[in-house]
């Protein structure tokens, strides 16, 4: 078994309550949802650049976010930076993990496939990545300093990277999400 705490379960129904948003739009926003993929935050320094990029994962659908606190400091999502995540904090389910490990057998033992966000000799270009129907996808981003664990690279099914053509071979957090997020969701 995995270890880990569940914050903000339901969250559209406790909204649905608390604020009578229209039953209409809740259920829209559910059918757009996309169950089969869950991002992963690995030991991310600075809180307030978690919370920019969850606004880019509800933007696109992404219910489910899992948090990794094994080198930096623990934070609750609900509590911290509804300025840079436009509120869109309050939507999103969130599971906590203490470890990588924890985190990776939780989402082996859902039948996710690992798609490590890093570049290496063996990443695969962000354009060429092909989806394959039926399969659910966790997708990890690294902290702001030293990106991914070494662990969550080597025990990740599939290595994925953003093509760059400048001299900075990296992007923002938020940035990143967005961009990875997006071809996820609307290229083939």
């Amino acid at each position: 078994m995995s270890n880990f705490k569940l914050i903000n379960p339901n969250p559209i129904d406790k909204q649905l309550l608390k604020t009578g948003l229209r039953k209409a739009k809740a259920e829209q926003v559910l059918s757009n949802r996309l169950n089969n993929i869950t991002v992963v935050f690995e030991n991310i320094y600075d809180p307030h650049n978690a919370m920019a990029s969850l606004r880019s994962c509800e933007a696109f659908g992404i219910g489910n976010i899992c948090f990794v606190f094994e080198k930096t400091p623990a934070f609750n999502p609900l509590k911290i930076g509804k300025k840079s995540s436009s509120s869109a904090n309050k939507w999103l389910t969130y599971f906590m993990f203490e470890s990588s490990a924890d985190c990776l057998l939780h989402l082996k033992n859902n039948d996710f496939i690992n798609v490590a966000t890093v570049v290496t000799n063996d990443s695969i270009q962000l354009p060429e990545f092909k989806k394959q129907k039926g399969k659910k996808y966790a997708v990890w981003f690294g902290n702001e300093k030293e990106g991914l664990s070494e662990y969550a690279v080597k025990k990740s099914d599939i290595r994925l990277s953003i093509p760059m053509n400048g001299f900075v071979q990296s992007l923002n957090l938020s940035v990143s999400v967005g961009i990875i997020l997006y071809s996820l969701r609307y290229c083939k």
